[in-house]
């Protein structure tokens, strides 16, 4: 199982793959021009390490809290991968991270996270 993580509520984009074998995290400046071209920087991150978008089983993305419109478009493309290549896609909340260590999310159990359909972000003021 290949699961891919997105969470852009902070100061970074980052970018975890985690396989059943390997983690790997990559970050990028949480800037409009990163934004722009998201959906490449994903690709790249995936194909850097063997990957891409056949290979994920599920998705996960940080609903907030955190920056308007980076979590308004990290949502918009997970949803969009998501129902594109029919992939399970969860949410999670950043509170549900302890240490921001993304790795331990493949290990909680999905009935803790909500589902494609019931996403919805959390902004904070």
């Amino acid at each position: 199982m290949n699961t891919l993580i997105i969470n852009a509520a902070d100061d970074k984009i980052l970018f975890s793959l985690i396989t059943d074998l390997e983690s790997y995290t990559t970050t990028h400046i949480n800037s409009r021009e990163n934004f722009d071209k998201i959906m490449i920087l994903i690709l790249n991150f995936l194909n850097e390490h063997d990957s891409n978008l056949d290979k994920i089983s599920e998705i996960f993305v940080n609903q907030g809290p955190g920056k308007i419109s980076s979590i308004r478009n990290s949502i918009a493309i997970a949803k969009g991968i998501a129902f594109a290549k029919n992939i399970d896609l969860y949410g999670f909340l950043s509170e549900q991270l302890t240490d921001k260590d993304v790795d331990q999310l493949v290990k909680i159990d999905k009935k803790n996270f909500t589902n494609i359909n019931l996403i919805k972000p959390l902004y904070s003021s």
